[in-house]
């Protein structure tokens, strides 16, 4: 009797633990979300920091996401409940994704410990690292508030629209030519792109939702094509083919909702292009501007961005085991990055870092053939469209593109792990230790990158073209004069 009450309340004190620590990670993960969604509304639509202060428009982007990565790894830092999460989340991996990731660290570190900038390669490793912590921390909560999550990227292209909109009937009234770097809040209008290609299906879903409970869904069917509007606005050749075959991937894995996604996707194509048309550019420049100058016949780019040349360049120079992180903002190019997620990868970590890479993009395809639910394929499948987008640009160098990245890979992560049987891993303090060690390194190195670039913050030089990569200008710490 005495054996049983004792075993009762050692069972009662781990429920609580566990429930407690529960509690705790939820907490981190809901405040982390939080200011995540309080910074990307602001930046979304930022009509408070002026477009000529081009370096204050991208750095303090970079600065948001910093910040982000300092506070989550200090709660893995200060929080066992984090912690066990994560090692929970990492033990539930299959043995293939596991080989490739340590592949990939192990090729990452390697070609750092003996490239030709040794602490920058670092920084940068240990920043990516610090994304990843954060993804992990945020997808639980992320998957059982995931309705939640759909209606911020609602929101957010609404305010991405009007970041264009806004500007393009405002210089449109006052006599000013619009081009497609006329827009609030971004330097580029490939930075705005950049996240429509990681809420997309997010939005779509809510109107498949919609129309499979009889609904119209007429304001996400609106929302989303307002946002092909705004890549037909902005040029975005990348962005609107990307899109395209995540919504070819849908059709083809999705076989129950075939149909409602090519209506959305048709629907959003054709109507978006007719409201960019008639709303954007070039009618309001006929009706108000100057008729003259202006072109009504449909204008599609046909030209090279000179890219295949310099992917050609790059592959000639590669070297087996990489250059290391820096490398290539300290060769004064004159492009910021290879516009390429897999040379970018080969060019800096080698040959296998690349093979790691491409692994586990496989193993994502490979997964998505498994997958009947139509929410878990979907965020999948907004992975994909990414990765084909960051074919063709530096999808995932620049700021806010990487906090979707964040969330959308802890999203499909909590997703998984909530389909499959929960493993009780054994909480080994090396692990433990592990992860409190990487974070503090995270910590100090990302600390000491901002502080570097507060420091030496330089004066804007109106002829100079200063490059975004890490920040728009002073990427490389051992030539800072560099743009």
């Amino acid at each position: 009797m005495q054996n049983e009450i004792i075993t009762r309340a050692d069972n009662y004190r781990v429920n609580v633990q566990g429930a407690d620590g529960l509690n705790a990670s939820e907490k981190y993960a809901r405040l982390l979300c939080f200011i995540i969604s309080v910074g990307l509304v602001f930046f979304s639509f930022n009509v408070v920091t002026p477009r000529w202060e081009v370096l204050w428009l991208y750095d303090s982007k970079r600065i948001f996401v910093c910040a982000l990565v300092i506070i989550s790894s200090l709660t893995y830092v200060i929080s066992s409940a984090v912690r066990e999460q994560a090692i929970t989340m990492f033990v539930g991996l299959s043995r293939p994704t596991k080989i490739a990731l340590g592949c990939l660290f192990g090729a990452m570190l390697f070609a750092n410990l003996f490239g030709e900038h040794f602490l920058a390669g670092h920084i940068q490793f240990f920043y990516l690292i610090g994304l990843v912590l954060l993804s992990v921390l945020l997808g639980p909560f992320l998957a059982r508030n995931k309705a939640q999550f759909f209606r911020l990227c609602v929101l957010i292209n609404i305010l991405l629209f009007l970041s264009v909109a806004v500007m393009f009937w405002g210089m449109t009234l006052t006599g000013h030519e619009v081009t497609i770097f006329s827009l609030f809040g971004f330097v580029n209008p490939r930075f705005l792109n950049h996240i429509q290609v990681w809420i997309f299906i997010s939005i779509a879903y809510l109107a498949v939702t919609d129309m499979r409970r009889g609904k119209a869904g007429a304001v996400v069917r609106i929302s989303l094509m307002l946002l092909f509007a705004t890549s037909f606005a902005t040029d975005a050749r990348g962005v609107l083919l990307s899109m395209s075959i995540g919504f070819v991937l849908l059709c083809c894995f999705d076989k129950a909702n075939r149909a409602i996604w090519f209506k959305i996707f048709w629907q959003s194509l054709l109507f978006g292009y007719v409201f960019k048309y008639v709303c954007l550019s070039p009618m309001p420049m006929i009706w108000f501007g100057e008729i003259g100058n202006v072109s009504v016949d449909p204008q599609v780019r046909v030209t090279s961005s000179g890219r295949l040349d310099m992917w050609i360049e790059i592959i000639s120079s590669v070297s087996l085991f990489g250059y290391g992180g820096d490398k290539y903002a300290c060769e004064g190019l004159a492009v910021a990055g290879p516009h390429n997620s897999f040379l970018n990868v080969l060019y800096h970590w080698g040959i296998v870092a690349l093979g790691a890479y491409v692994t586990l993009v496989g193993l994502l395809v490979n997964k998505l053939r498994k997958i009947q639910h139509c929410l878990t394929l979907a965020i999948g499948i907004t992975l994909i469209s990414a990765v084909t987008y960051s074919f063709f640009t530096g999808l995932l160098v620049t700021p806010l593109s990487q906090v979707f990245a964040v969330c959308l890979l802890g999203l499909f992560w909590g997703q998984t792990r909530h389909h499959q049987p929960v493993t009780k891993p054994k909480y080994a303090c090396q692990a433990h230790i592990s992860l409190i060690v990487i974070s503090i390194i995270s910590i100090l190195l990302v600390g000491y990158r901002l502080e570097l670039r507060i420091n030496n913050y330089p004066e804007l030089e109106q002829e100079m073209v200063y490059k975004p990569q890490f920040w728009l200008g002073y990427n490389c710490l051992s030539k800072p004069e560099l743009p």
